[in-house]
């Protein structure tokens, strides 16, 4: 059972190596993160599961029993960008998505019950008002999972 994870502690452990590089995390939900640009904050970041897959079950688990899941992880962070530097910004940005994963994939405990690959930055957006580029960042996860 140790080798088992929840789905909510594995982004715990995405958390931790998150704010142990000192970024900030936002208070506000994962999915309206970079919705309102008036609430970002400069490296700020927020963490969502949308989904998670349990593999070799046939639909009669039982309290106690053990499966191989997939659980897709997405790191939405964003960077400030200033009207008269846009460009360089921009790629600094870009270098702060990077920072993101490494430290996600690098800093996160790599034991044989947790390991994270990652599928890329499927969407990058420049807010309206051209202040911050928000990008989310998709990880995916393959850990044991506990039915409990």
């Amino acid at each position: 059972m140790d080798s088992c994870l929840t789905v909510a502690k594995g982004r715990q452990r995405i958390d931790q190596a998150l704010q142990d590089a000192k970024l900030l995390r936002s208070r506000h939900a994962p999915e309206l993160f970079g919705l309102d640009s008036d609430q970002l904050q400069d490296e700020a970041y927020s963490i969502s599961a949308p989904s998670s897959v349990i593999h070799d079950f046939d639909g009669r688990e039982n309290i106690g029993d053990e499966g191989e899941a997939e659980t897709i992880y997405e790191v939405r962070t964003c960077k400030r960008m200033r009207p008269d530097n846009v460009d360089e910004d921009y790629n600094k940005a870009l270098d702060h998505e990077h920072r993101v994963i490494r430290t996600v994939l690098c800093e996160t405990d790599r034991s044989l019950s947790f390991h994270l690959a990652v599928e890329g930055v499927p969407q990058r957006a420049v807010s309206p008002s051209g202040e911050w580029l928000v990008s989310r960042i998709r990880f995916k996860a393959y850990h044991r999972f506990l039915f409990v």
